[in-house]
């Protein structure tokens, strides 16, 4: 049944080193495939489709690069799914407003208005559904805590944060001062 499309969808191959499930046997056009590395975060706005996020999903792509970008994981080739990211996460975030306002169920009520039942709000599959869709774009960039602990990854420089990244990926204590 080969040839359909189906099968695992390709990772970063930086990403797949990272991991340490990189294979070049397996990788026949990685020249083609692996994009420009994103080195700042002002070169991961210049694609036109984050110029259509609105303020909250911007919020949360410039999150996400902020996090990733640092990794050296993060390729020009794959900012059009970290935009999905953002848009499904903010779908997400609406759908999970509307669950908390209105609850999980509402009443259901006959001719006389008398309470026959309750129907479960819609805004509850809507946030499954958007779950699925950021837990497993999610995967793909090492978001999701199992992926996460899979990529060890070194980043130099003194900034504070670059510490801590170092510190998770390494999963030693701080250093005692």
């Amino acid at each position: 049944m080969g040839g359909t499309g189906s099968g695992r969808k390709k990772q970063p191959a930086q990403l797949a080193k990272l991991k340490g499930t990189y294979q070049a046997c397996r990788r026949k056009n990685d020249g083609n495939l692996e994009g420009r590395k994103v080195k700042r975060v002002q070169d991961a706005c210049r694609i036109l489709s984050y110029k259509l996020l609105n303020e909250r999903q911007r919020e949360i792509y410039l999150s996400v690069c902020r996090q990733l970008i640092p990794l050296g994981i993060i390729e020009q080739a794959y900012l059009p799914e970290l935009v999905m990211f953002a848009k499904e996460f903010d779908m997400y975030l609406i759908a999970a407003a509307d669950v908390e306002k209105n609850g999980m169920y509402t009443l259901k009520r006959n001719e006389e208005g008398q309470v026959v039942g309750t129907v479960e709000n819609p805004s509850v599959k809507q946030m499954d559904r958007f779950f699925s869709h950021i837990a497993k774009i999610g995967s793909n960039f090492g978001l999701s805590p199992v992926d996460r602990q899979r990529i060890k990854a070194k980043v130099e420089g003194e900034d504070p944060a670059t510490k801590i990244i170092n510190l998770i990926m390494d999963g030693g204590e701080p250093d005692e001062q």
